[in-house]
């Protein structure tokens, strides 16, 4: 009986290599067509072809996993309180997280980060609570400002930045060595996070653009030594222009474009003659024109207030240098 036995197993265990050879016989099959496709189409990338070899081998080691659906072992009750669920599905390793999507863009893009925190700017790995802990996959890796900005622009304010922690030190290092690490902020303060993803480096070739004050540019280009190094160019915007018909005219087409898109009354003649004479008295020269266009929004927004009322209202002309001059809006 103890003969037949052995003999029993040793052919369970002829029948079962023997199977896994045909199932691996057959799963080369079906995936080598579609893979040598892919290899062909983005033969011009390595790391994609790579990546393709990988996959394919992968998918020929894993032929169970795949073939039953499950994606690991079953975990006990007690395991599942600790650790939660396994992952559920098997064909998670060879899904694709669309990092940065610019294929609609008309050209470089341009981004606008009004809230630089670190995670908004430099990226962030998310991560789903379960009871006992957190988990996470290469999903669950998200892109921040300057990837979206990668081969464009990326605009910031400086006080926005420098009020928060981490973000002035971790520009300074994307903009010096031209790559970008998503990692943790405690990592990037020295401290040891829970181990989890670790991206590679992203190769970035975006143009920052601070806007700010310049005696803020002068006390960072007096403290910072690399700050000169880090930001060459200096731009200054000058809040006045001559007074030229041209610049009049283009004031016109301003007030009226603003007219347009903001569904406010129009002006007349006199009205933006008007306008144009209170950007004159802004800078106090009768020769200039001020540039500060929010003041001047500030003002059609007010004069469309006043029109919309029922009967004509009598204002003071607040920001007249003549006190007893008067205007009538409606």
């Amino acid at each position: 009986m103890e003969d037949t036995l052995r003999e029993g197993k040793k052919l369970e265990r002829e029948i079962a290599e023997k199977l896994e050879a045909a199932e691996a016989q057959a799963a080369n099959y079906l995936v080598r067509s579609p893979f040598a496709q892919l290899k062909e189409k983005y033969r011009e990338y390595p790391k994609v072809v790579a990546y393709l070899e990988g996959a394919r081998d992968h998918i020929q080691k894993n032929l169970a996993r795949l073939k039953t659906g499950d994606a690991g072992p079953a975990v006990g009750p007690l395991a599942t309180m600790q650790f939660g669920e396994a992952p559920s599905d098997p064909f998670l390793p060879y899904r694709v997280n669309v990092f940065v999507d610019n294929s609609d863009a008309q050209g470089p893009p341009i981004i606008v980060e009004t809230n630089p925190t670190y995670h908004n700017l430099f990226g962030v790995i998310e991560k789903k609570p379960i009871v006992g802990g957190y988990v996470t996959d290469f999903t669950l890796i998200k892109a921040g400002s300057i990837s979206r900005a990668n081969g464009g622009y990326l605009v910031l304010y400086d006080r926005d930045v420098l009020s928060n922690a981490g973000v002035w030190e971790a520009l300074q290092r994307v903009i010096k060595n031209r790559e970008l690490r998503i990692e943790e902020l405690g990592a990037f303060f020295g401290f040891i996070p829970p181990q989890g993803l670790r991206p590679e480096p992203i190769p970035t070739d975006t143009k920052i653009i601070m806007i700010g004050d310049p005696s803020l540019y002068r006390t960072l280009a007096s403290l910072d030594p690399d700050f000169r190094e880090t930001f060459k160019v200096k731009a200054d915007f000058n809040f006045e222009i001559d007074r030229t018909q041209e610049n009049i005219t283009a004031f016109a087409c301003f007030i009226s474009d603003y007219c347009n898109r903001e569904g406010l009354r129009h002006f007349d003649t006199e009205g933006v003659a008007r306008v144009i004479e209170q950007c004159a008295r802004q800078v106090e020269d009768q020769n200039k024109l001020s540039t500060r266009f929010s003041d001047m929004v500030d003002l059609l927004v007010e004069a469309d207030f006043w029109a919309g009322r029922t009967t004509p209202i009598w204002c003071l002309e607040n920001m007249s240098s003549r006190p007893s001059s008067k205007r009538l809006f409606g």
